[in-house]
This record gives C-alpha cells, sequence and structure tokens, in this order.
C-alpha cells in the first residue's frame, strides 16, 4: 500500500487553477512589457520622423519642386506653395528657400508666429543671403511688430545694402527709442550722419521723430546736444 500511495504521489497531475493562476500572471506581466514598450516608441516616434526623414530627394527633384513652389508664389497660391515646401523640407530640413518661401508665404496668409519661425530659419541656415533678411524686415513691417530682434535685422541690412540706407537708419532710431534705448538710437543717427552729406536735410525729414526722442532724454546725452545744434533751426522753419 505504501509504494502505491508513492507512485500516486510521483504520478500526480498539477492543479489546474494553481497552473491556470500562474500562467495568467505571466501573461499579464508580458502584456504590462509590451504596452510599455509600445508607448515608449510612441513617445519616441516624432524625434525618430524629425532625424531621420522618410526619404532622401536628390538635388533634381527638389529644384524641380521649387521652381514649382516659386510660381506658386508668384501666382499668389500661398497655401499651395506651403505644401510643396513642407514636401521638401521633410526631406531636406537644411533648405533655405523653403524656408524662406514658407514664412514669405505665412506673412500673406497672416500667420505671424509660422513666418517669423520660418525666416528665422532661414537666416540661420544661410546668414550672408540678403533675401532672408528682406523677408524678416516685410514681416515687420506688416505686422507693425518691434523687438531686440528687428534691431538685428535692420543692422545687418543697413551693412550689406547701401540703398534705402536713410529709410532703414530712420526705422533703426524709431525701434531703439520704443524699446527704451534712445541714446542708442541717438549714436546710430550719428553714424549714419557722419555718412551723408547734408545733415540738415536729414534733420528736416525725421524732425517730429528726433524731436519726441529729444524730449523724453531731456537732451541730456552728448548725441542729443549735438544734435538739437541741427534740430533747433529745423523746427523754427
Amino acid at each position: 500500500m505504501k509504494m502505491a500511495k508513492d507512485k500516486d504521489k510521483k504520478t500526480r497531475k498539477p492543479n489546474k487553477n494553481t497552473f491556470n493562476k500562474n500562467t495568467a500572471k505571466e501573461n499579464r506581466k508580458a502584456v504590462s512589457k509590451c504596452e510599455g514598450t509600445a508607448n515608449s516608441s510612441a513617445q519616441n516616434r516624432p524625434n525618430v520622423v524629425i532625424d531621420q526623414p522618410p526619404r532622401v530627394m536628390d538635388q533634381k527633384e527638389e529644384k524641380a519642386l521649387l521652381k514649382t513652389a516659386k510660381a506658386m508664389y508668384k501666382e499668389k497660391q500661398y497655401n499651395q506653395c506651403l505644401e510643396i515646401c513642407k514636401t521638401i523640407l521633410n526631406c531636406n530640413a537644411k533648405c533655405y528657400f523653403g524656408f524662406l518661401l514658407s514664412g514669405l508665404c505665412y506673412i500673406f496668409l497672416n500667420e505671424y508666429t509660422e513666418a517669423k519661425k520660418c525666416l528665422k530659419a532661414a537666416v540661420e541656415i544661410q546668414p550672408d543671403d540678403v533675401s532672408g533678411w528682406k523677408g524678416l524686415e516685410m514681416y515687420y513691417d506688416t505686422f507693425n511688430f518691434n523687438d531686440i530682434f528687428y534691431v538685428e535685422v535692420l543692422r545687418k541690412l543697413i551693412q550689406v545694402e547701401k540703398d534705402n540706407r536713410k529709410e532703414r537708419t530712420l526705422k533703426l532710431f524709431k525701434s531703439l527709442d520704443n524699446l527704451g534705448k534712445t541714446e542708442e538710437a541717438l549714436s546710430e543717427l550719428f553714424a549714419y550722419l557722419g555718412d551723408v552729406n547734408d545733415e540738415s536735410e536729414v534733420i528736416n525729414d525725421w524732425a517730429n521723430d528726433i524731436f519726441k526722442a529729444l524730449s523724453s532724454k531731456g537732451c541730456l546725452s552728448e548725441d542729443g546736444i549735438r544734435l538739437a545744434r541741427f534740430f533747433s533751426p529745423s523746427m523754427e522753419k
């Protein structure tokens, strides 16, 4: 009888309830692990897309698309131009003209946040190309914004382009003065006056703006006193 009992103990089958509990527990662990991996993958997916474009566009194809985008822009088909630029930028995140055209389109579509973002990206890629800086000047003039970056834009354009220097110097003067940098504004004005033949002509043209700047500072600065010598006769006329 003892041998029979021992035999029964050795050949006894595992309890079904115990087996099911253990299996379910393991399954839950596996599912939880998969879900965690999936969530992690989903969170990281956008970075992968940005860092690794879905495909590489050859230069010939990119050039052809840019030509089409420029044609759409000239025809004022801004949304169509944007779609083409997005396709290009998805494959080449350093495409200067892709950002430039996008920024200009966003200006005309009154999307000022995207406009500035794209145009800043353009000048970061090609800081020596004047088109990007002109695009930023257009952005500020269109939306009538003023910040310290506008000062940088104007200084860059004054530096690289002799045309419209007088107009841009006045813009720079106003921008700095409105930002509370009147001393700096007057210095910029005198830097310009040093390069022109007829200082009084410039003063006459800008009389009202200069008067406001001098009044706000009480004409106490060296530049302010110097400027007042030209400015006073202009106001008497």
